[in-house]
C-alpha cells in the first residue's frame, strides 16, 4: 500500500510494507487472556524448580573459587561469570529479585578486574553465599531489612577491595 502527494515543496511517495506478523498472528484484538494465564502458570510453576537450581549454582560458584592453582583461574573466574549472569537474568522472571541484583553485583565486579587471576576470591565467596541464602530461605522481596544487609555486606566488601 503506498500515499502519494504532490503538495508543497516536492513530490513523495508513501510505502507501508505488509505486516507479516499480524498475517501469521491474527486479526483478533489483543492478547488471549487464557494463553497468559497458561503461560503465567507455567513460569510460576518453574520458580520452585529456579531457587533449587540458584542454591545449586551458588555451590557451584564456591567450588569453583575453592579450586586451587592459577593455571586456570581465566576459565573459573569465567564459568563464575557465566553462572552470575544467567542468575541475574533469571532471578527477576521467577520472582527473586535480590537473586538479579547479585548476580548482577557479581558480574559488575568481574568486570572491574582486567586480570582474572586478581579476581578476590573471597567476594566471589561472600556473593555465592549470598545468593543461596536468598535461594534456600525464598527470600523473595527486594527492601526488606534481611535485603538491606545482604546487599550492605556486600557493597561494604566491595568499596573496601576497589578502595585498595
Amino acid at each position: 500500500m503506498s500515499e502519494q502527494s504532490s503538495a508543497g515543496n516536492g513530490s513523495y511517495q508513501v510505502i507501508t510494507p505488509p505486516n507479516k506478523l499480524k498475517a501469521k498472528v491474527g486479526l483478533s484484538k489483543g492478547i488471549d487472556s487464557k494463553m497468559l494465564e497458561r503461560a503465567q502458570a507455567l513460569v510460576d510453576g518453574m520458580s520452585g524448580d529456579f531457587v533449587e537450581r540458584a542454591a545449586e549454582e551458588a555451590g557451584n560458584i564456591l567450588t569453583l573459587a575453592d579450586s586451587a592453582g592459577d593455571d586456570k583461574a581465566d576459565d573459573r573466574v569465567v564459568q563464575i561469570f557465566r553462572i552470575g549472569h544467567e542468575l541475574k537474568g533469571q532471578g527477576g522472571t521467577f520472582g527473586y529479585p535480590l537473586i538479579s541484583t547479585i548476580g548482577g553485583s557479581l558480574c559488575r565486579y568481574i568486570e572491574s578486574v582486567a586480570d582474572h587471576k586478581r579476581v578476590d576470591l573471597e567476594i566471589v565467596r561472600a556473593h555465592a553465599l549470598a545468593l543461596r541464602a536468598v535461594a534456600v530461605n525464598r527470600i523473595t522481596g527486594e527492601g526488606g531489612p534481611i535485603e538491606k544487609q545482604i546487599l550492605g555486606e556486600l557493597n561494604r566488601l566491595l568499596k573496601k577491595e576497589l578502595s585498595a
